[in-house]
């Protein structure tokens, strides 16, 4: 039997640095001048946007699913819920009664917290099934964005224009500094320090300028996966495996879930779903009560808006769940 590639965890997390997968190769620091990233005359094996994504992760920038290391398919929010009295994170276990075994989640600090994980569970599907439930305020939302898209081309033309006036700006100012540098009017380390703060800064330009380039590209895909999912989204979660359930959750709840009164509450939640979940608790269309709460985030998504990149990254987000939840 042939074996991949054997290599140890350090040298993987190099591969994953490595540019030159995406066009560019690396030329290190020199004498006086700084480490620079040129385009390279290969043929890339991915896209910068995905080596961008990635580096993202690497450094913290963006949030990774947080996949617990539990096989009780009895406790899938172990390690998902937050401690109302403490705010500490609740771990789960099971206590032996006259029936048999009883799982409950409870404090990992020692407080008095505990709570029956049958009805913990129950209440979260509850939850999802009520954002499932209101067909028409998910099919309103759809038109709504599908609408955004088409009509953000002109939002995409002045974002862009401005991202290259500010790529221009700062190439201009680090042209102006190697002037400097050659004429002697700075030293190297004053160089050193400009090209510091304005390489990286040109960097993000770049990226910014490639995403809102490729914004619209899959926007479709994306929103016809998620609207039609979230229709069955509780029954997709009830079918899940542990594992996969706890996918589910990271992606929808980027911040810890509180249990309190039969009810769950959180800071976040994904955006497209916290629109979703606004409009059902506005028109009053939920007369059980919505089971789940949060903080109000400060995008809201109307007829006028333009589409912005965390409404983007919301849907994007979503659409994982794709090898989950099928529809």
């Amino acid at each position: 039997m042939e074996k991949g590639l054997v290599c140890s965890k350090n040298n993987f997390y190099t591969l994953l640095r490595n540019s030159v997968y995406c066009g560019k190769i690396f030329i290190p620091a020199y004498k006086d001048e700084d480490d620079i990233h040129v385009i390279g005359k290969h043929e890339p094996i991915i896209t910068e946007s995905l080596f961008y994504e990635v580096q993202d992760i690497l450094n913290g920038r963006k949030r990774k699913l947080r996949l617990k290391n539990t096989r009780k398919n009895e406790l899938p929010l172990r390690g998902f819920l937050e401690c109302p009295q403490c705010g500490g994170t609740l771990t789960g276990s099971a206590s032996k009664g006259n029936g048999g075994l009883y799982y409950y989640y409870h404090c990992m600090k020692g407080c008095k917290e505990r709570a029956k994980a049958d009805i913990v569970n129950g209440r979260f599907i509850n939850a999802l099934a009520t954002i499932s439930a209101n067909e028409s305020v998910i099919d309103t939302y759809y038109e709504i964005m599908d609408d955004m898209f088409r009509s953000n081309s002109q939002f995409k033309v002045n974002a862009l224009r401005k991202i290259h006036d500010d790529i221009g700006k700062n190439k201009e100012r680090l042209n102006n500094a190697m002037k400097l540098r050659l004429d002697g009017e700075i030293d190297a380390q004053e160089y050193r320090g400009i090209k510091q703060e304005y390489e990286p800064a040109l960097e993000r330009l770049e990226r910014q300028k490639l995403q809102i380039s490729l914004m619209d590209a899959d926007y479709k895909k994306y929103l016809d996966y998620d609207f039609v999912m979230l229709k069955s989204l509780h029954k997709g979660y009830e079918k899940a495996d542990t594992e996969e359930k706890q996918q589910i959750i990271s992606v929808i709840f980027p911040e810890k879930l509180v249990f309190e009164n039969n009810a769950f509450r959180t800071k976040k939640i994904n955006g497209v779903i916290e629109t979703i979940c606004r409009k059902i608790e506005d028109n009053g269309t939920n007369r059980k009560g919505l089971a789940l709460k949060f903080q109000r985030q400060s995008h809201k998504v109307s007829p006028n808006d333009q589409i912005s990149n965390q409404i983007y990254d919301d849907l994007r987000d979503l659409y994982v769940l794709k090898g989950i939840i099928k529809i």
